[in-house]
């Protein structure tokens, strides 16, 4: 894994990509990019294993990610989602402080917006505007994430 500040990323094409910068505007990413790092993982790597601390959450530009739940059957998880660009991952457990509740590993090579919970205070302070734009997509991902799980569990019955 390589992590550093935002660099070489052209926000202009990117955020139109990542469903949750769905309410921002160009003004809104230039703000928002100076409390983003950028790191890349290799495939292979984790990003974060089930019961670490929820302290950042990343939005996908590039690449391919697996969230896998521990089962009885020890090293047997099982595959709860796939993940791929314009997605993020670890929201649930940065917005109710809790512990994470998958692992995530990364499938292909990945590029990663990375917004920790330090980053997200000093936004809130600084442009909370932003930061009301930037969770009102959150919201909306995460309704959408459970309808579909609704629909998946309705479809057992």
């Amino acid at each position: 894994m390589t992590a550093g500040p935002l660099t070489s990323i052209d926000l202009a094409t990117t955020c139109p990509k990542i469903s949750v910068f769905r309410y921002m505007d160009a003004g809104d990413w230039e703000i928002l990019k100076s409390y983003l790092d950028q790191a890349r993982y290799a495939a292979g790597e984790i990003l974060y294993n089930e019961g670490d601390e929820g302290d950042f959450l990343a939005f996908i530009v590039g690449g391919h990610l697996e969230a896998l739940k521990k089962t009885e059957f020890l090293g047997k998880p099982v595959i709860l989602a796939k993940f791929y660009a314009g997605s993020v991952v670890g929201e649930m457990a940065f917005l109710d402080g809790s512990r994470r509740s998958v692992t995530i590993k990364v499938i292909q090579d990945a590029e990663l917006l990375i917004f920790t919970r330090q980053a997200h205070e000093r936004l809130l302070d600084d442009a909370p505007r932003v930061t009301a734009k930037l969770f009102n997509g959150i919201a909306h991902l995460l309704s959408l994430r459970l309808r579909r799980a609704n629909d998946r569990l309705a479809a057992l019955f």
